[in-house]
């Protein structure tokens, strides 16, 4: 279990936070607040946006630039996506109330074009920090081979 511990300070406050958004995620709050569903998975994706953000300044000194990157970038994307889905609780297509026109569903295509676009950029990040882990663990490994 130490050796967990350890080994886990880099992700750690993300996974406590993970566990915050998906417990209030299955809390039905809706019985004790006037909250759409979508602002419901709002706050969720909030929660973990927040775990990010603590968990990139906390390890700021121990990360890497791409780490940095890619944790910020987590971060703000969740947080994008939870204040989308926040202030604009009519993409839910099953709400009694939908705006009239074709304006919304040009929005659902804008935004859906606008998080491709982000994973997008996420995946670049997290598969260069991935590499640069994997060049320093290989580097380490010659060095105690040697």
């Amino acid at each position: 279990m130490k050796k967990f511990w350890r080994s886990s300070s880099r992700y750690r406050i993300i996974l406590i936070f993970a566990l915050l958004g998906l417990a209030f995620l299955l809390v039905p709050i809706q019985r004790y607040v006037t909250i759409d569903r979508p602002q419901h998975h709002a706050a969720s994706f909030c929660i973990f946006a927040i775990g990010c953000l603590l968990q990139t300044a906390f390890s700021w000194r121990h990360l890497s630039k791409w780490g940095r990157a890619s944790y910020l970038s987590t971060s703000s994307y969740f947080l994008a996506l939870a204040l989308t889905l926040f202030f604009n609780p009519w993409l839910d297509t099953t709400v009694s109330i939908q705006p009239s026109g074709d304006e919304p569903f040009m929005d659902r295509h804008v935004l859906v074009a606008f998080s491709v676009l982000f994973i997008f950029v996420q995946v670049v990040l997290w598969s260069k920090w991935v590499r640069e882990e994997i060049a320093i663990a290989e580097l380490q490994e010659t060095k105690e081979g040697t």
